[in-house]
C-alpha cells in the first residue's frame, strides 16, 4: 500500500496560490477516496472467483473461445456468455486451475505451469495476505476499476 501512497503524492501542484488552495482540496478529496478504495480491496476475502471464472454456486467454468458463433439462446451461447461474464469478476491475472485431488483444495498455477498456492476454499485469508507473499501478482482491469484506477 506504501507504493500506492507514494505514487498518489507526485501530483502536480500548481505554483499560482488561488489556483493551488482548489487542487489540494480536490486532490485531498481524490486522494482519500483512491486510499479508501484500495484498503477495502485489500481487505476482501479471498474467493476462488478472484482466481479463475466460476459459476453461482462457486465451481470453476471450463474456458470458453472469445468469440462464439452460436445463436443466442442455444446452450453453446448460454455457457460462453456464463463463462465471459464470470471471467470479468476475475481479479488476478494470470492463473489457472488444476483439478483439485480432494474436496475443496486447490492448486493455483501460473499460466507457465509453476504451482503458486495451494489452497482449501473457502479460505480464512484477505487479499493483501496474498499480495504480502511476493509472487508479483498483476492485478485485472476489474480489480483497478473497482480500486478507482
Amino acid at each position: 500500500m506504501t507504493a500506492f501512497v507514494e505514487e498518489q503524492s507526485k501530483h502536480y501542484v500548481p505554483k499560482d496560490s488561488s489556483q493551488r488552495e482548489k487542487w489540494l482540496n480536490d486532490f485531498y478529496k481524490m486522494f482519500f477516496n483512491d486510499i479508501t478504495n484500495y484498503a477495502k480491496f485489500l481487505k476482501q476475502p479471498l474467493t476462488l472467483g478472484m482466481f479463475v471464472p466460476v459459476d453461482e454456486e462457486g465451481g470453476v467454468l471450463k474456458e470458453e473461445p472469445k468469440y462464439c458463433f452460436a445463436s443466442k439462446g442455444s446452450e453453446h451461447y448460454e455457457r460462453h456468455e456464463k463463462y465471459w461474464k464470470a471471467k470479468e469478476k476475475v481479479m488476478f491475472e494470470g492463473f489457472e486451475m488444476q483439478p483439485p485431488k480432494h474436496k475443496g483444495l486447490f492448486d493455483l498455477v501460473s499460466k507457465n505451469g509453476t504451482l503458486l498456492l495451494n489452497l482449501n476454499f473457502p479460505i480464512n485469508e484477505d487479499v493483501e495476505w496474498l499480495l504480502t507473499l511476493g509472487f508479483g501478482i498483476e492485478l485485472t482491469h476489474s480489480a483497478l476499476k473497482q480500486i478507482g484506477l
